[in-house]
């Protein structure tokens, strides 16, 4: 798979992810996106050899949750 592509599926999990978590928590689309992309999760969707870009936006929210946990 292209870079081209893995970015691609990094951006359609994080558009699921941030529609998701903002459906399950009431928050703003905007803030939970802002959180994200605030977040070393976000870093790491977008890194090619962690290759959670390919898991899912379920992954990449408890990836997302357990960063928020480690503090």
């Amino acid at each position: 798979m292209t870079s081209d592509a893995n970015t691609a599926c990094a951006d359609m999990v994080l558009v699921d992810a941030i529609s998701d978590i903002a459906l399950k928590t009431g928050q703003a689309e905007a803030e939970v996106r802002e959180q994200l992309i605030e977040s070393g999760a976000y870093d790491a969707l977008y890194d090619e050899e962690t290759g959670l870009w390919a898991s899912g936006p379920d992954a990449f929210i408890y990836f997302f949750e357990q960063m928020r946990q480690r503090g």
